[in-house]
């Protein structure tokens, strides 16, 4: 949607950096001998990055907030079509 500009980069790295937390407590919930250290995690983290989804619209509400401008259209040339 070319709605990421440079000025994001440190705060979507954030948003990257919390998804990585919540990916690896997912797979700690998945091993019984470690599931309560998972969910413990992934209590702690989900709070934190939530917030993130929405600044980026990765969520539906914040989704139909985004607007993106149509790109504007090259203008066309007078010599367009001339060797026809």
């Amino acid at each position: 949607m070319r709605t990421l500009t440079p000025a994001d980069v440190t705060v979507f790295g954030s948003l990257c950096e919390g998804q990585a937390t919540l990916e690896r407590a997912a797979k700690l919930k998945g091993n019984p001998e470690t599931v309560e250290a998972g969910t413990k995690l992934e209590k702690d983290f989900l709070p934190l990055v939530r917030p993130y989804y929405a600044l980026f619209g990765l969520e539906p509400v914040s989704r139909a907030r985004i607007s993106v401008p149509k790109p504007a259209e090259a203008p066309v040339s007078k010599w367009a079509g001339a060797l026809k």
